[in-house]
């Protein structure tokens, strides 16, 4: 019986292999990281303090257009790593929230 890979850096991925961590790991990764800054970006407390720097650099931007360029740049990387639409809307409207893959090569 063979078991899967888990990496701890990873917690919700599981490879079913060798192959399959060396193959995916990179992607997996991206993923991860685009998640955790995504949700960095949209915490009220960065949003405010984004909104105080950029006001005191003179210019007006709102918090709702902070939060659309969070979601530019994680529907970006997320495409890049071959998500769909529906899987990008998914993640936008739940910060943080990480679905559990497994990859198989």
């Amino acid at each position: 019986m063979l078991q899967s890979i888990k990496f701890n850096a990873l917690p919700n991925a599981q490879f079913a292999n060798l192959a399959a961590l060396c193959d995916y790991a990179g992607d997996a990764i991206r993923y991860d990281a685009a998640i955790t800054r995504f949700e960095a970006a949209v915490r009220p407390a960065t949003i405010r303090s984004k909104l105080a720097q950029v006001r005191r650099a003179g210019y007006s931007i709102s918090a709702a257009d902070l939060r659309e360029c969070a979601r530019l740049e994680l529907a970006a990387t997320l495409i890049e790593i071959g998500y769909d639409d529906s899987a990008i809307e998914w993640h936008a409207n739940r910060p943080g929230r990480r679905e559990r893959r497994a990859y198989v090569a």
